[in-house]
């Protein structure tokens, strides 16, 4: 097996590429390549970056996440996931919690990664919800 690239060199590498705030969606675009050879880290590394993509790009941080209280986020990750796994649009969109402009589906690893990248979003959000509560 190729050895795999460590968190510090993939942000080295990203700081000569991309060395701006969102050096950490380069980063893991680097440690995916790395991971290509390795096998099931690919996809749980692809659902990391387009979680900092999320962040760093379209602005979603964890204090707008914390505003979706009602399982927003839970439920956009389930149509993502459910028609990443086959189901038709119009069935997926029953739980669709925004507006239509917000549901952009595109192929099925795509939708997973995006699904993924919003459950990671909810549990943070419900960490950080129960750290408020004591």
């Amino acid at each position: 097996m190729d050895q795999v690239m460590s968190i510090e060199a993939a942000l080295a590498v990203a700081d000569e590429v991309s060395p701006t705030p969102a050096r950490a969606v380069t980063a893991l675009k680097v440690l995916r390549a790395a991971l290509a050879h390795a096998g099931p880290g690919t996809a749980l590394m692809a659902m990391l970056e387009e979680r900092m993509r999320q962040v760093s790009v379209e602005g979603w941080t964890p204090e707008h996440d914390d505003e979706h209280r009602s399982g927003g986020l839970a439920d956009a990750a389930a149509c993502y996931a459910l028609h990443g796994g086959g189901l038709p649009q119009e069935l997926c969109l029953d739980h669709w919690p925004w507006d239509m402009s917000w549901w952009k589906p595109s192929s099925k690893m795509r939708d997973l990664e995006k699904a993924g990248a919003l459950l990671i979003a909810e549990y943070e959000r419900l960490q950080r919800a129960e750290q408020a509560d004591g």
